[in-house]
């Protein structure tokens, strides 16, 4: 039926556009930050139970991550949209080729072993 596919049919529509709809993760200390958004292809996809802590960690090195709710993940997955889930893979290959300054690195390695205590 249209309406039982209408979803799925946003979702890739959306996705092969590469419309700038998903909202980037970003590494606010206020919490208060106009938010950003970009399309699918540049991000990761973080799940809804990822740590918040873990997210603004790579989000300070330079990863563009989003995090939709789970039920838009889920369509992403039904839809058979093209997307790279956050994993431990995935995160390394995106800091490898981060264009942030490895400057900041040191602040990141002392945020996260703050987070570990």
């Amino acid at each position: 039926m249209y309406w039982n596919d209408l979803p799925c049919k946003v979702i890739i529509a959306i996705v092969s556009y590469k419309l700038a709809v998903w909202p980037i993760v970003t590494a606010s200390k206020s919490g208060q930050t106009n938010p950003v958004f970009s399309d699918l292809g540049s991000l990761i996809v973080a799940s809804e139970t990822d740590n918040q802590e873990t997210l603004a960690a790579l989000a300070m090195a330079g990863v563009n991550i989003t995090q939709p709710p789970a039920y838009v993940k889920n369509l992403l997955v039904e839809a058979g949209a093209d997307f790279v889930p956050l994993a431990p893979f995935t995160a390394r290959q995106a800091l490898l080729v981060s264009r942030h300054s490895w400057s900041c690195v040191s602040g990141i390695i002392n945020n996260i072993q703050t987070i570990g205590k």
